[in-house]
């Protein structure tokens, strides 16, 4: 048994990627006899969903030293920083918190680098905070090879590849219930429905997606799952500029927006669509959690094309290949005629969408909890014994 400090900007019922996965993850440490304790954002305290979060005292830089007694109160044998730089909210002083709780090894996973923004004009500031976070851990966890590849630019050289895990589980359908999801997305069993999942990020490219329908008489859009989280406001800039789209482009009636779901809920509503499209303007990566939920449930996925000689979506440390034409269907970023191309073919191709759902299934295997808790509990080990 480990102890672990689990250490999150955000945590259910907070809404984000990061929460559902911490989630997960301390889930599935729990379940193979881990005892983890959560420091999070006083607003996920008290939850009767995930009860057992202690509030954090925050993530300002003056709310440090009280950080770091936090975390020794609860006795670790290693401190897990779930890091995004939105999640705290882009301050920055959390990069500093492995060197201030030493001895205590601490592992950091990046599910991005972005830079933390700290202060108007911080330039070469903001890089040396991820610098410092990679660099003063003992081990860092990235999700897939390409950010790995910026950690080790920072001078980390103990990076370790575990991929997410899948954050909705698939639930079971019947034709029955997929008449019902399609109904309350606005489609009929003859409409061509396209769903996207996830919270309006800058970097979604849903205002491409809504580009795309427009050129397609008979498709319908469903916008799953909220438009917003809870840490970074740009998700409301975002998710208002994509509005402006819609009306501009005549696509009130055409789109359907379901609002805040349940894990289960969204889950129906990703089987009862045709097409799951994730038009990332960064390129397709599995530090996206939303594309993994698209393929752990079955769905026909479009999504773009990493940059090129990326290895975002190489098999690299047990991650599935994913391939054009396999698992899923890739287009160029940005390329709102190409994404409608792609949806239009396919959506003329029940067959291959049934092959296109198959691979996706079996890729997603590699997404199981109980095979990424694992992995972390393998790492723990190595970590504080040098095993």
């Amino acid at each position: 048994m480990v102890a672990v400090c689990m250490v999150t900007g955000e945590y259910p019922p907070m809404v984000g990627g990061i929460a559902d996965y911490t989630a997960g993850l301390v889930a599935a440490l729990r379940a193979q006899g881990d005892e983890v304790t959560v420091l999070t954002d006083r607003r996920a305290v008290g939850s009767a969903r995930l009860p057992g979060a202690c509030a954090a005292p925050g993530w300002r830089i003056r709310q440090l030293p009280a950080l770091v007694r936090a975390v020794r109160r609860s006795a670790p044998d290693i401190v897990h920083i779930q890091y995004q730089a939105a999640a705290y909210a882009l301050r920055g002083a959390i990069s500093v918190l492995p060197a201030l709780v030493r001895p205590l090894p601490t592992v950091a996973t990046f599910h991005d680098t972005r830079e933390p923004y700290i202060f108007p004009k911080a330039g070469r500031i903001r890089r040396w905070a991820n610098a410092r976070l990679a660099c003063d851990s003992r081990t860092v966890i990235c999700t897939n090879a390409a950010d790995r590849e910026t950690v080790l630019n920072y001078g980390q050289s103990r990076v370790r590849l575990i991929p997410l895990g899948n954050n909705v589980p698939r639930q079971p359908l019947s034709d029955d219930e997929r008449r019902a999801a399609r109904a309350r997305l606005g489609a009929d069993d003859g409409d061509l429905l396209v769903g996207h999942f996830g919270l309006m990020g800058a970097t979604k490219g849903v205002e491409v997606l809504v580009q795309a329908v427009a050129m397609l008489p008979k498709a319908r859009l469903a916008l799953i799952g909220a438009t917003a989280g809870d840490v970074d406001p740009q998700n409301n800039v975002a998710a208002a500029r994509i509005r402006t789209a819609i009306a501009t482009t005549g696509l009130d009636s055409r789109v359907r927006w379901s609002g805040p779901a349940s894990l289960d809920d969204v889950s129906r509503l990703l089987q009862s669509c045709d097409l799951i499209a994730l038009p990332y303007l960064d390129g397709a990566s599995f530090r996206r959690t939303t594309l993994i939920a698209a393929l752990a449930n079955g769905c026909p996925t479009i999504t773009t094309e990493p940059p090129a000689q990326s290895l975002a979506l190489a098999a690299v440390d047990g991650l599935p290949a994913l391939r054009h034409g396999e698992a899923l269907w890739l287009v160029p970023p940005g390329d709102a005629a190409a994404l409608a191309e792609a949806i239009a073919t396919l959506g003329e191709q029940p067959a291959r969408r049934a092959q296109l759902s198959a691979a996706a299934a079996r890729a997603a295997a590699a997404f199981r909890w109980e095979a990424v808790a694992e992995r972390h509990r393998a790492l723990y080990r190595e970590t504080i014994y040098g095993l």
